[in-house]
């Protein structure tokens, strides 16, 4: 389920230091790993507050009862929250598309050119 997520974590971090490419490397991977575990708890509990109780077909068909005797699992249905979640990624990823439009500080200053003066003014810090 979270393949996803493992397989675009280095290009999510290699594109965060390329931005703030004066910033130091582990800095703005660090930060960008915090912001992202910040983020998951909100979710966690912004999409858990959106479940609901399931219907009497669902529940009937749903097992989630590990030992009969002393199970006290309660079901959700978390169709809302999938829908919520899924807007999200979708909005995340029209405003990165839209919006990000940085030149690449690092990869610049490794090719010895700079586009303007306040690249270079920033790179002789």
């Amino acid at each position: 389920r979270r393949v996803h997520g493992i397989a675009l974590l280095p290009v999510g971090l290699e594109l965060g230091v390329e931005c703030s490419y004066p910033v130091a490397e582990a800095t703005s991977s660090g930060l960008l790993n915090a912001s992202c575990q910040l983020q998951g708890v909100i979710y966690l509990l912004l999409l858990k507050s959106l479940g609901q109780n399931p219907s009497v077909h669902e529940a009937e068909v749903q097992t989630c009862v590990i030992f009969p005797k002393i199970s006290t699992v309660k079901l959700h249905n978390m169709e809302i929250s999938g829908y919520v979640f899924a807007g999200l990624y979708v909005i995340a990823a029209f405003i990165t598309i839209v919006f990000l439009n940085t030149p690449y500080h690092r990869l610049l200053t490794n090719r010895g050119k700079t586009r303007d003066h306040e690249t270079s003014a920033i790179l002789q810090k």
